[in-house]
């Protein structure tokens, strides 16, 4: 019996997190969908998931 993959989300909750994010982002590829919540951040975390590859 085949059973299909279910798909697999991550949520990252971030607040000044650009010296980390990159390498979070970067061990979840091959997660379905990820989603990036930052919470007022004052350095670059912001813009960096726009910037990552998306696959």
């Amino acid at each position: 019996m085949s059973r299909a993959a279910l798909p697999v989300s991550a949520t990252v909750l971030t607040k000044n997190a650009e010296r980390h994010l990159a390498r979070c982002l970067d061990a979840l590829r091959g997660i379905d969908q990820v989603v990036v919540l930052d919470n007022g951040s004052h350095d670059a975390t912001s813009p960096l998931p726009d910037n990552m590859p998306t696959s």
